[in-house]
């Protein structure tokens, strides 16, 4: 792979370039002995880019950026180069955020602090340096860009994952809960549906059903039951003990409009005599000792 070199000076201008390597340094000698240190780099496919001219340096970043090249690593001098050092460095980190910077010094012993650079800066080469000084500190620069753009990458795809994830999830959420609402409605419909069925297959007994006998006797008491349920006419049940006073009772009660009501049963033989009037009549609160609440009578409680 045939390796390229652009020079920029006030006459030339940027095309468009990728993996982009970009060496800022007013001294030409520099640039060139840069060049021809990073040979075995641009073998590898790498671009080089030479700044020498201060005036061009903002309008190239520009362009690169916008040309969509791929930039990770910088070179560039302590030497002033017509520009505040801060200025330039906030340019390459607006545009390039992740970029790589070995900072190359005229003289030696330069530190961190004289570059005034708190951010992304890989190494420091003081002259005199040695062309395989600068390969190596440039192939670990790349191989570290890599490194961390695979990690950036990979995170990238664990964002999308997870949000994938997410959504699948409230997708699954509502489908469940959907599912759920529209089991419940299920479950009213066959409950609704069995009552129904319940009800055709086992209608509700006739009030005097439970009342068994054919002779002429009780189908008259049964004729009787009938014709006096409907009507608010008080009836008289007379026989002896055990012949079903109270089944016939409980028979007109079922076939009169109160049939929704209570129907109320006194065995007035088992009241003593001094509670009759009690038990049938009941009491306000406070009307004897012991009365401590009001309570209603048979009477009142059958007319309710």
């Amino acid at each position: 792979m045939c390796c390229f070199c652009t020079f920029i000076n006030h006459k030339n201008t940027i095309v468009t370039l990728r993996r982009t390597i970009l060496c800022i340094d007013r001294d030409r000698s520099v640039l060139e002995a840069i060049k021809r240190a990073l040979q075995p780099i641009l073998a590898r496919g790498y671009k080089i880019v030479l700044v020498e001219k201060e005036e061009k340096i903002f309008n190239l970043l520009t362009d690169l950026n916008n040309a969509g090249a791929e930039v990770p690593l910088t070179f560039y001098s302590t030497q002033d180069l017509g520009i505040k050092q801060e200025i330039l460095l906030a340019k390459l980190n607006q545009l390039y955020p992740e970029i790589l910077k070995v900072v190359i010094a005229p003289e030696v012993g330069i530190s961190k602090v004289e570059t005034k650079d708190d951010l992304n800066t890989f190494s420091y080469l003081s002259a005199p340096w040695q062309a395989a000084q600068l390969l190596s500190i440039t192939s670990a620069a790349l191989r570290l860009y890599d490194c961390e753009k695979n990690l950036r990458e990979q995170n990238q795809k664990l964002d999308s994952l997870l949000l994938q994830i997410k959504d699948e999830t409230e997708k699954r959420k509502k489908a469940e809960e959907r599912l759920s609402i529209t089991l419940d409605k299920m479950l009213k419909v066959q409950q609704q549906t069995e009552e129904e069925l319940f009800i055709k297959s086992y209608p509700v007994a006739s009030p005097i059903s439970y009342i068994i006998g054919k002779s002429e006797a009780i189908q008259y008491v049964m004729y009787r039951v009938e014709q006096v349920a409907s009507s608010s006419t008080t009836v008289l049940i007379q026989g002896e003990t055990g012949t079903g006073k109270e089944l016939i009772a409980q028979a007109i009660h079922n076939q009169s409009p109160r049939q929704k009501s209570e129907l109320v049963k006194v065995n007035c033989a088992a009241l003593p005599s001094e509670l009759i009037e009690n038990e049938l009549f009941g009491h306000e609160k406070g009307a004897f000792t012991g009365a401590q609440a009001q309570k209603m009578g048979k009477f009142e409680l059958a007319n309710s």
